[in-house]
């Protein structure tokens, strides 16, 4: 497997288990911790992680793909 798709594979657990908290937080105390849904989801979250390193993989296949 290679390191993008580990990467990718664990960004996706992180935000499935952190989903998944979030909802028995919700449902224990009748609100969540907006703050940190903000910080995870937000400018600089995981959802960038795992953006930046799928941008990152295709620009990189698209200049090795450029004729010189």
């Amino acid at each position: 497997m290679k390191t993008r798709n580990k990467i990718l594979l664990a960004t996706a657990i992180y935000l499935l288990v952190f989903s998944i908290a979030m909802i028995v937080i919700f449902c224990c105390k009748g609100s969540v911790p907006d703050t940190l849904i903000t910080c995870t989801l937000g400018v600089g979250g995981v959802v960038d992680v795992m953006t930046t390193v799928v941008a990152c993989k295709s620009f990189k296949e698209e200049r090795s793909n450029e004729i010189i």
